[in-house]
């Protein structure tokens, strides 16, 4: 929910993406959800969580 909210991203989005790993969000998608992890720490990097 806080991912939801953070990053003005639907809940059925979110949902997507962490329950099918191999779908890609699109890099409007990615960008927002980056954004809002970064709040808690800076260092994330979009390989992390995807193999891009």
């Amino acid at each position: 929910e806080w991912l939801v909210r953070k990053s003005g991203l639907g809940r059925s989005t979110i949902g997507d993406l962490v329950n099918n790993t191999e779908r890609l969000p699109t890099q409007r998608t990615m960008k927002k959800i980056l954004q809002a992890l970064r709040r808690i720490d800076p260092n994330i990097k979009s390989e992390d969580f995807w193999d891009i």
